[in-house]
């Protein structure tokens, strides 16, 4: 009887969260005091050397929602407990640089690479399934590694005009540690893809009858996306039962609160005596913050420059020890692992 007490008091014990999101803490400090790395790439160029691109240079025009960073980094970053990752040179250098010994002088075309957007982020498990509780061996590495999340434009420029390509909406994972010292191994994958898929295009055939405008019409199409009405005007309190909801600025519901539990959030509708959950929503704006749903939790948000960002986590985990048939479960936890995500503006999703 003894052993059978002990034993299942033990199993309490295990299965007992540890995480802190029931309680409310400021974690955006994560984010407000973060430092800054500066990512050095020059030392870099194309691994195929022998690869002769049919174009005779390259440009940028960067319009992501937030250009100030390109990513987060806890590990190598000795003056905060994060540091904003950032490129110690511009885009235009850095990928001139990295295709110096690939471009063609002589060819009629070059290459404009229009970013909209850009993001390298810890682990693979989120890149790897959508649900919102993930099983995982304890001691497990299957989170390890990173992923450079992509969004770009392709444009091939002859002469003043310009005329569409291509399209690379991707992410790009890598299972080296995510650290300091190897961002590098990410920030180019995207561009080596686009590389590639340039190489076995026939330019002068696929150009053929491909509508040309000009460098201020490519401008003012991009800056134009970045103007949502939410960004026009004060955000007005309520619910947003959609993302479109939150873009347009138009809330559902204006009476609600937040209860936060040890593992989940739920958000009640309505006066007290009539309050209901809500299960489907995007956020939430209660005058003073906003909040946006992500996986089981509801997490407070905070903009950078026209994007937002979190202190949070896309799914709950579910850590064991993975036990053998007829073996006890001696490690059973849920947990929440907290970590800087960024809102996608094009979808409203995080990554």
């Amino acid at each position: 009887m003894t052993a059978r007490i002990f034993f299942q008091f033990t199993l309490i014990l295990l299965f007992k969260s540890t995480t802190g999101l029931g309680q409310e803490k400021d974690y955006l400090k994560n984010i407000r005091e973060a430092g800054q790395f500066n990512l050095s790439l020059l030392s870099k160029t194309f691994y195929k050397e022998d690869l002769r691109l049919p174009i005779s240079g390259i440009s940028i025009l960067d319009y992501r929602f937030d250009s100030s960073k390109i990513g987060y980094v806890d590990k190598g970053c000795p003056e905060a407990a994060y540091c904003r990752v950032v490129a110690a040179t511009g885009w235009n250098e850095t990928l001139q640089n990295y295709f110096q010994k690939n471009i063609q002088p002589g060819s009629p075309y070059s290459l404009l690479i229009v970013i909209r957007k850009f993001w390298m982020q810890e682990g693979l498990v989120d890149e790897l399934t959508d649900k919102k509780v993930v099983q995982s061996e304890w001691m497990s590495k299957k989170n390890r590694g990173g992923v450079c999340k992509a969004g770009l434009d392709i444009f091939i420029r002859t002469g003043d005009q310009y005329q569409p390509l291509f399209k690379l909406d991707a992410s790009f994972l890598h299972t080296y540690n995510y650290r300091a010292g190897r961002l590098d191994e990410w920030f180019f994958l995207p561009f080596d893809s686009v590389a590639r898929r340039i190489n076995g295009i026939n330019l002068t055939e696929t150009l053929t009858g491909k509508r040309k405008i000009t460098l201020p019409e490519i401008q003012s199409f991009y800056s134009e996306r970045q103007q949502l009405p939410v960004f026009k005007e004060p955000i007005r309190k309520g619910v947003f039962l959609r993302y479109e909801d939150f873009q347009n600025n138009k809330p559902m519901e204006t009476v609600f609160r937040i209860s936060r539990g040890k593992l989940t959030d739920e958000l009640y509708t309505g006066e007290k005596k009539n309050e209901t959950i809500l299960a489907e929503f995007w956020g939430a704006y209660d005058g003073k913050d906003l909040y946006i749903r992500s996986g089981f939790n509801i997490f407070q948000a905070i903009r950078q420059q026209n994007s937002f960002e979190i202190f949070g986590a896309k799914h709950i985990s579910n850590v064991h020890n993975d036990p053998a048939p007829g073996q006890l479960v001696r490690v059973n936890e849920m947990n929440v692992f907290l970590k800087i995500l960024q809102m996608d503006m094009e979808t409203g999703e995080f990554y």
